[in-house]
């Protein structure tokens, strides 16, 4: 069996034991689909596709194991038409909230306005992002064609169907109690999500459940939570150990509980450890930086 091949099978595994049998809202929306109205000279074409399993894989087509990381289940993809317009409507149904709020989060760019729909929703000149419960839901237009107010029209249509509502995980709203700024914060769970955010390096931050990163022009927080204070301790020993003695960093310097080092592009990366969470900070001095730390370590004892 390649390598390949026993991922996916442990992916699928982890699908199954995760849905526990239960149906899940996509699959009862594709159900329906025949039977719902549209808006007003819109129509469904019979390109509806349900993607479970494997079928994720083919459907998200090198970007499934970043979806997995986040717990999903699967994704159902629509069609709708006018006499001058296709509008593509995606919904990715994760086990939680907290998973499709982290997709949301990593998928947010800059150049996005805030619009209300759902939990939380971007508009994009040529696309919308949603976040609604356990769904993250992508709504564009055919070849790119820019109608923002047609995106929304759907993206309300498709939000409103969900009946239940979704929470922040609690690691945002912690951070934003210490004064930091998480409008903009990525949610990750694991080390691609990370790795898409910034290169650590191959194994030195990892053990961590979940994680969040604040930034602004300036300034990257992380903040890596872990199950116990003794797990917490080896991979921040760990992740010390594998920076001092190897080559991906410059300036190893001990500071008053914790270190710095200084990347490839000449930021400063100031390193700080509680009993559960390791906490980075990238582009300010230690001076800078040991101020946010104290604030969140009387949060994450």
């Amino acid at each position: 069996m390649g390598k390949t091949t026993a991922i996916l099978l442990i992916s699928i595994l982890i699908f199954n034991m995760n849905t526990g049998g239960q149906t899940l809202f996509i699959e009862s929306l594709h159900k329906e689909l025949p039977g719902l109205e549209f808006q007003e000279g819109w129509v469904m074409p019979d390109t509806s596709s349900l993607f479970l399993d494997e079928g994720l894989y083919d459907f998200i087509n090198g970007g499934a194991d970043l979806y997995f990381e986040y717990g999903i289940h699967g994704v159902l993809s629509m069609v709708v038409t006018n006499d001058s317009l296709e509008v593509n409507i995606e919904c990715y149904e994760m086990e939680d909230d907290a998973g499709a709020f982290g997709i949301f989060s990593v998928q947010r760019g800059q150049e996005g306005k805030t619009v209300d729909i759902g939990e939380l929703a971007v508009a994009y000149e040529s696309y919308l992002d949603i976040w609604k419960d356990k769904l993250f839901i992508r709504i564009f237009l055919k070849d790119g064609i820019k109608e923002p107010e047609v995106c929304q029209s759907w993206g309300r249509w498709i939000a409103e169907k969900v009946a239940g509502r979704g929470q922040v995980p609690e690691i945002v709203t912690l951070v934003d109690s210490a004064g930091i700024d998480v409008s903009n914060a990525k949610y990750f769970r694991g080390i691609i999500a990370l790795g898409n955010l910034y290169s650590f390096g191959y194994g030195i931050i990892s053990g961590f459940y979940e994680g969040l990163v604040s930034e602004n022009t300036d300034r990257k927080v992380f903040v890596f939570r872990y199950k116990d204070a003794e797990s917490c301790y080896e991979w921040y020993q760990s992740a010390r150990g594998k920076i001092q003695g190897g080559q991906r960093y410059n300036g190893f310097a001990e500071q008053a509980d914790g270190f710095t080092v200084t990347d490839s592009e000449q930021q400063t990366l100031s390193f700080f450890r509680t009993d559960e969470a390791i906490l980075v900070i990238r582009g300010d001095t230690w001076e800078q930086s040991e101020v946010i730390f104290h604030s969140l370590k009387n949060i994450f004892k």
